[in-house]
């Protein structure tokens, strides 16, 4: 009978196997790499024009001029206007123009500054 024995250094090969690991590893919840890239939280625009709508017992469509302004002024405030191709959704859910969104966040400015 013989034997053979072998000394193997293997942790370059386990080094190797986590780098591989770590490499081609997947989350479960993309959601949360959004966020972390994300300046602001996610959010559904809709929704929260819908709410806002419906504490005025309301339609977004509905809405009066100085709802709407009070509106977008809330939206400015919390950054949903920064997001690339909010005013277009912001207009569309209202049955405005993206021209009369900035027309009423302009008109909202010139009145502080004038007051």
């Amino acid at each position: 009978m013989a034997a053979l024995c072998l000394n193997t250094d293997i942790s370059y090969i386990r080094s190797v196997t986590t780098y591989l690991n770590q490499l081609i590893r997947t989350d479960d919840d993309p959601s949360d790499v959004y966020e972390k890239v994300s300046q602001h939280p996610v959010t559904d625009i809709y929704s929260r024009i819908a709410n806002f709508a419906a504490a005025r017992n309301r339609e977004p469509r509905s809405l009066t001029t100085d709802d709407k302004r009070e509106l977008l002024q809330e939206l400015s405030q919390d950054g949903e206007l920064d997001r690339r191709g909010a005013a277009v959704k912001i207009a569309s859910i209202l049955g405005v123009t993206r021209t009369q969104i900035y027309y009423c966040l302009r008109d909202k400015d010139d009145s502080k500054r004038k007051g």
